[in-house]
């Protein structure tokens, strides 16, 4: 009988064990997904989209048409 309640403790502390390394961890993944959620917010809410960059790079690059167009003429008189 004293090997069978040695025994029982043991299952009995193991599983407690196990239980609690499951809740840490379990905390620490609930921690880390809030993180992602901070970031995933913060992405969304302070980058541009691709679109308008496109759109904001296509005006830049005609502005430097414009420029290059300019100072072509400006040699080509001299």
């Amino acid at each position: 009988m004293p090997f069978l309640e040695v025994i029982v403790t043991s299952v009995i502390a193991t599983l407690t064990g196990l239980g609690v390394i499951t809740s840490k961890l379990n905390r620490r993944i609930d921690s880390l997904d809030n993180k992602i959620d901070t970031i995933e917010l913060s992405v969304a809410k302070d980058y541009v989209s691709k679109e308008c960059f496109n759109t904001i790079i296509e005006r830049v690059e005609t502005h430097m048409v414009r420029i290059e167009t300019k100072l072509d003429n400006i040699i080509q008189k001299k």
